[in-house]
């Protein structure tokens, strides 16, 4: 039996069944996956259970002769790529392995920025998802470290595999395509009143300014299941300091009232702060609550796509009205590149400027005995066109990262063999080596964090970390 609510209450009908059969369905493989290239982008080849499922070429990824280095781009996304797969249903294994591998490894000069490397962001079996860094690195010796820029797990190099396995056990079967029952005609009643919230649905709904507002109906009609976006509005939180965290509580949402019209989102962007303090980001804070989806299927109906995009275009609203009055959302922490030539090497360091804010920095947000970045967002790049020795470490010709150690008394400098990476992933196993720095206090606190290299002859020089009362020093000697 099949039931709906009309006007009189609930009401009962047959349904008749049409007899069908279940038929096999093929899994889907979806993949994430940005990318570097030079001298063309980086292609890859990527398997199920042991079974090649297909390959791919991330045309997306960011020319790092040109444009840089992914790790440095301020709009990672535009660099990313979606890719789909199918597998076959009589070769889809839910304990199988995804392993991912660079076909055309390739890398620039020798202190050059040039590179091909995937950054894979998620991979996804059937709708389950296994984010980046929740894969694993995979040689013929056996495993590998793990090589992580923020979300992504990097793959530079053609000999190791990215492998991604079935989180929380397996990966689910494919949903499986079957006949749908054919129902019974609808009571008259019952039919009639659904058609007439479809008429409503023309009518434009009243604007207001601060929230989304939903079209009544042309009567009092129940509604079946609700499809709709409803908005609880919240305070907007307090931007966070760098280092920490801050998450807004939505306000409690009144009930929503539900309509046969899908729910519209009003173009009008809520008022824009005048203060600075709230100008630090946009206060637009709401919930959404969103259902639909097709039966039997984990996809979204298309009225469901309708109510996202106008989702989209409310939060887009939003941006465009702050960065019209405000100007363009600007990265607290402003990334440069300090050079200098000592003979015939040339150096360079590449990395983030945080300001001091009047916070306390050794000992308060950089805490002792703990590994920093030694600058802000991604790690700091160290380069040299020819072999030195920096704090009487050995460094061959090429480009490191470079991490501190604060203590209570001195400083530690670090000299890492790992290149690209995000500023929190720091694999020690990749170290080339670690020496105490010089340190000194500052007659005027320096507020931008500041890196430079002093020459000193045509032999050696000096590098220098400023920031807040601080100074750190550490000898360069041409080889």
């Amino acid at each position: 039996m099949r039931f709906w609510w009309g006007v009189g209450g609930l009401v009962a009908a047959g349904m008749m069944m049409v007899p069908g059969l279940a038929l096999a369905a093929d899994a889907k493989l979806h993949l994430v996956i940005g990318g570097e290239g030079f001298d063309g982008p980086p292609k890859f080849a990527v398997s199920f259970a042991g079974q090649p499922v297909g390959d791919g070429t991330v045309t997306a990824a960011i020319d790092t002769t040109s444009a840089g280095r992914f790790a440095d781009a301020k709009d990672q996304d535009k660099y990313l790529q979606n890719f789909d797969f199918t597998i076959p249903e009589a070769k889809f294994k839910p304990d199988g392995t995804v392993v991912i591998r660079l076909t055309n490894e390739a890398h620039g000069a020798a202190g050059s920025k040039d590179d091909r490397a995937l950054y894979v962001q998620s991979v996804a079996v059937n709708g389950k998802a296994a984010p980046g860094k929740t894969l694993t690195m995979k040689s013929a010796a056996g495993i590998e470290p793990t090589a992580m820029l923020g979300e992504f797990l990097v793959i530079s190099e053609g000999a190791v595999e990215a492998v991604a396995a079935p989180p929380g056990g397996d990966w689910p079967a494919a949903k499986v395509a079957e006949a749908k029952p054919e129902p019974a005609a609808k009571p008259a009643a019952i039919a009639a009143a659904e058609a007439k919230p479809a008429a409503a649905a023309e009518a434009k709904p009243a604007v207001e300014t601060a929230a989304a507002t939903t079209a009544k109906p042309a009567a009092p009609v129940p509604t079946p299941k609700p499809d709709a976006i409803t908005e609880a509005t919240a305070k907007p939180a307090a931007t966070p300091d760098e280092g920490t965290t801050a998450e807004a509580k939505p306000a409690e949402a009144a009930t929503p009232k539900v309509a046969e019209a899908a729910a519209t989102v009003t173009d009008a962007p809520a008022p824009v702060a005048d203060t600075a303090t709230d100008m630090a980001g946009c206060n637009l804070s709401k919930t959404f609550q969103i259902t639909g989806f097709n039966e039997n299927s984990n996809d979204l109906t298309p009225r469901t796509h309708r109510q996202l995009d106008a989702v989209v275009k409310a939060i887009g609203a939003q941006f465009a009205a702050l960065e019209t009055k405000n100007g363009a959302t600007k990265s607290l922490s402003v990334r440069d590149t300090t050079r200098a030539s000592i003979g015939n090497a040339t150096l360079a360091v590449d990395y983030g400027r945080p300001l001091a804010r009047g916070r306390v920095l050794v000992g308060g947000i950089l805490p002792y005995d703990q590994v920093w970045r030694t600058g802000a967002n991604a790690a700091t790049q160290f380069t040299t066109s020819v072999p030195i020795t920096l704090a009487g470490m050995h460094l061959p010709a090429g480009m490191y990262t470079l991490w501190t150690v604060p203590h209570a008394k001195g400083v530690e400098l670090i000299v890492n063999k790992q290149t690209g990476q995000w500023g929190t992933s720091y694999n020690r196993s990749l170290d080339l080596g670690k020496a105490p720095m010089k340190a000194e206090a500052l007659a005027t606190p320096v507020e931008k964090f500041t890196i430079s290299i002093s020459p000193a002859d045509s032999r050696s020089g000096t590098l220098v970390m400023e920031w807040g009362p601080f100074r750190w020093t550490a000898p360069i000697v041409l080889q």
